[in-house]
């Protein structure tokens, strides 16, 4: 089961860090920005499951940055934290658009468990009647497994379809090596980390299409399927 993407928008670099950590260290995968623009950039490319966002930060504040969120919507389920404990300023936050609301100081298990709420929460979800799935040029069968890019046929080979299956359900979320294998029921060993490596390789040329390529390597995370470039 592939981890949850969790991104932190806070201006305080400390705070931003020892969340990281206590998110990494229960199965997320954690992203920490210090601003709202930084933020943005990020939700361009990768699909998060959650917001955790500071109140009070300059140029643009948590509140004014959902609220811009929902204007393009972009409706990923947020948590505000701040460290003014006002019912209004409560009030204020959610009328914005985030979901739920923390003050500061918190107690880590507590955030835990209302990001997992955030969860429960439908959002951006696709039919999962449907039978095509699009990810820029590319078009996907899932009742044939065909593969077109510009309506162009490529030929994968079993184990191509077996991996390219797992990125396409998985778009603009990171995916590490241990998850295909894990998807794929096959142990985490050398044998299968290299037999894994060469196809993804291979996966990797055959969906290039001109200088567009579509699975990027996200540094010391693993790889991300993304009609961006």
């Amino acid at each position: 089961m592939l981890k949850p993407q969790i991104l932190i928008v806070d201006d305080d670099e400390k705070i931003g860090d020892l969340l990281s950590k206590l998110f990494t260290n229960n199965d997320f995968v954690a992203f920490s920005v210090l601003s709202a623009d930084d933020a943005r950039k990020l939700i361009k490319y990768i699909s998060f499951n959650a917001l955790v966002i500071d109140y009070m930060m300059p140029k643009e504040n948590g509140i004014d940055f959902i609220s811009s969120l929902h204007a393009n919507n972009i409706n990923i389920p947020s948590i505000m934290l701040t460290a003014v404990d006002d019912v209004d300023n409560k009030i204020l936050a959610l009328n914005g658009g985030a979901n739920d609301y923390l003050s500061k100081p918190f107690n880590s298990q507590e955030l835990l468990l209302r990001v997992k709420n955030l969860f429960k929460i439908r959002y951006n979800t696709t039919d999962d009647s449907q039978d095509i799935i699009l990810c820029g040029d590319i078009a996907f069968n899932k009742i044939n497994n065909s593969l077109k890019i510009n309506n162009e046929l490529i030929n994968l080979s079993s184990l191509e379809t077996e991996i390219f299956k797992i990125f396409i359900n998985n778009i603009n979320k990171i995916i590490y090596k241990e998850d295909i294998l894990k998807e794929q029921g096959k142990p985490l060993n050398e044998s299968n980390l290299n037999t894994l490596n060469v196809n993804i390789m291979r996966l990797r040329k055959k969906l290039e299409n001109g200088s567009k390529k579509y699975i990027k390597t996200i540094r010391g995370k693993g790889f991300i399927l993304s009609p961006v470039s």
